[in-house]
């Protein structure tokens, strides 16, 4: 073995070695994302069971239309919450498992191991490949909007669901009574 290749023996055994540290680097950060919006999901169900929970005693003092209002108002925000941190879910996990096998970008050779790799990610991510996973990336580009396109739509919804039940009470016993016949 000449000197010249047993430099070039080391300087690869340095780099693999670089690119295994980058890459459990950026997989502990991914996952630690993830387990972030879980739990973050988790606590927005716990705030939404509590608020069902205070609203049995505190909204009937108010008149239909107020509790109308504000129980769709609450509702709304809870679910707008929990579908952003559901799609940030879903890209941590997606970016996850993508940094699992993606070589580092070749095309920023003279920054270091960790942004070459994670640079990979993102390029991957936001590729124009088709995958089956592959409406996570306008999801994610467009969340602010898709949520509150949901926020309005649920908050109005709700609003004249609720108005229309109070108009009308038995708007909903024939759906009740033909689950209860089955």
């Amino acid at each position: 073995m000449t000197e010249a290749s047993l430099v070039d023996y080391i300087r690869q055994k340095q780099e693999t070695h670089l690119e295994q540290e980058a890459r459990a680097s950026l997989l502990q950060y991914y996952s630690s994302k993830c387990t972030a919006h879980g739990t973050n999901f988790l606590t927005i169900a716990i705030g939404f069971l509590t608020y069902v929970e205070v609203a049995r005693y505190i909204l009937p003092s108010f008149n239909s239309l107020l509790r109308s209002v504000f129980n769709s108002f609450f509702i709304s925000i809870f679910v707008v919450i929990a579908v952003h941190q559901i799609v940030r879910l879903l890209v941590w996990a997606r970016l996850t498992q993508i940094a699992l096998s993606i070589p580092p970008s070749e095309k920023l050779e003279n920054l270091c191991m960790h942004v070459r790799l994670e640079k990979a990610c993102q390029d991957s991510f936001k590729s124009k490949r088709v995958t089956k996973d592959k409406w996570i990336v306008p999801l994610n580009g467009y969340r602010y909007w898709i949520s509150l396109a949901i926020g309005v739509t649920l908050f109005l919804g709700l609003t004249i669901f609720q108005r229309s039940l109070i108009e009308n009470p038995n708007l909903l016993s024939p759906l009740f009574f033909s689950f209860s016949s089955i």
